[in-house]
């Protein structure tokens, strides 16, 4: 985000056109009929920034969309025709920049990360469409921070952010089995203090990690059935709902670190303390 409006496009993609196949007669004598071949790949990207107020006020986007499909090792839909695994990975994000005045600086961004994956951890083949995972499932980050130079040899910068991940795993519409939903949020608070000259430099900072995760795992039935070959194998027993949550209550760090130049010799001593809760 510069004092004029500027932007670029990126696109990718392939077929299955442009990839060759090694499957032979003695792969389909050992029953391998449809490989794990690519469908299609793909990537889509834009940005775009700019002046909001000239030389006091800028912004950035970009949109980005991407994803993959693959036939799956194997596996036929209810027609005959290969299954296919489909993902769809998207990212929209902004970024905001404010000279406050000749010292003051502050930043701002968000981006939101949305995927959806049609049949999770099928690419092994041993498992038949409906019985997959779909993965639909939400992340965004955001960030702030802010810069100031105090005065020509004093520097502080102040940042927080936070990292969020819906996980989630369904069954597929009209076949109910296992379902996983493992949210979690992830905080950075952080703070510094610089002093520089030309031979020295000493900084003070402290840095802090907190947040959560949920494991949440639901079986209809709590029971998965295993074949091999079509002839049944093992039977799983859960005993489901199954809920579990972490705490990081914190992950601190305090440090102070030095620099000296001495004609050739640089010397860099520093201190640390760690907290992990």
């Amino acid at each position: 985000g510069g004092n004029r409006i500027s932007g670029d496009f990126l696109a990718l993609y392939s077929s299955e056109r442009f990839q060759a196949e090694n499957l032979d007669a003695n792969l389909r004598a050992k029953g391998l009929n449809t490989p794990g071949s690519l469908v299609e790949i793909y990537d889509y990207n834009g940005g775009i920034g700019g002046p909001i107020v000239k030389d006091r006020f800028w912004f950035f986007h970009s949109t980005r969309r991407w994803g993959t499909a693959n036939n799956i090792n194997n596996q036929y839909n209810a027609d005959g025709s290969p299954a296919v695994d489909r993902s769809k990975i998207r990212a929209y994000t902004t970024r905001l920049t404010g000279q406050l005045n000749s010292k003051n600086k502050l930043t701002v961004m968000y981006d939101a990360l949305p995927k959806t994956r049609q049949y999770f951890g099928s690419e092994t083949g041993t498992a038949a469409p409906q019985g997959a995972a779909y993965q639909n499932q939400f992340g965004y980050d955001y960030q702030a921070k802010w810069t100031s130079t105090l005065t020509s040899k004093l520097l502080a910068e102040v940042g927080f952010s936070q990292n969020f991940l819906g996980y989630n795993l369904a069954y597929q519409p009209g076949t109910p089995g296992s379902s996983a939903d493992n949210p979690f949020v992830a905080k950075v608070a952080v703070a510094s203090l610089t002093y520089v000259t030309g031979s020295h430099s000493i900084k003070v900072g402290i840095q802090d990690k907190f947040g959560w995760i949920k494991n949440n795992l639901t079986n209809n039935g709590n029971m998965v059935q295993v074949y091999n070959n079509s002839a049944p194998l093992q039977v799983r027993v859960y005993n489901t709902p199954i809920v579990s949550r972490s705490n990081l209550s914190g992950d601190v760090g305090i440090y102070l670190q030095d620099s000296w130049k001495i004609k050739r010799l640089t010397l860099n001593p520093g201190i640390r303390f760690e907290r992990f809760n």
